[in-house]
């Protein structure tokens, strides 16, 4: 009997965790358009509740061939890039020596890339949502990851090869 009363009390505090929502004050990144390379990203945050300090930021991995990568808007006041490789970006407030809440539309983050197709590229951000505590948000957003689609030269010279082939074989049953 114990030992039921356990699962079923482990069981519905599974099932509560699972089954509450996130705090709908939550910040997140969306992307707001995709041009030539050109990912634009919104940080899409609530006017109030969300602030970043001094040291915190966002990054973006399981990016592919990247290049540049910037900061618009009021945000370009707090943050700088402050990590930029192939695969990974990170954007951090490192301008302002507080904090950073001048968040509002049109906000947000450039990153350039050779990869023109939209793949799926993981983001963390940081965020204090009270004095002292801070809280580790992460989603998904469209962005270049993968490759381009574009055939290997060995792919062709191996198609090229079969159809020589084939065209060889056809000549020969009619000859």
């Amino acid at each position: 009997m114990k030992k039921t009363i356990q699962l079923a009390a482990i069981a519905c505090f599974l099932l509560l965790a699972t089954a509450s929502p996130a705090p709908a004050d939550s910040a997140s990144i969306v992307l707001s358009s995709a041009s030539n390379g050109a990912f634009d990203y919104v940080l899409n945050a609530p006017l109030s509740g969300t602030t970043i300090l001094n040291g915190q930021g966002v990054t973006f991995t399981g990016l592919s061939d990247v290049t540049s990568a910037s900061v618009v808007g009021n945000l370009s006041m707090c943050f700088t890039v402050t990590s930029l490789a192939s695969t990974s970006v990170t954007f951090l407030e490192t301008l302002f020596s507080g904090f950073c809440t001048a968040l509002g539309p049109n906000e947000g983050f450039v990153i350039d890339s050779t990869v023109h197709n939209l793949g799926t590229v993981d983001w963390s951000m940081q965020v204090s949502v009270g004095p002292g505590v801070e809280e580790f948000l992460t989603g998904t957003v469209p962005g270049p990851a993968g490759s381009s689609a574009v055939p290997e030269p060995s792919s062709l010279v191996l198609l090229g090869s079969a159809l020589t082939g084939l065209l060889a074989l056809n000549r020969k049953r009619k000859g």
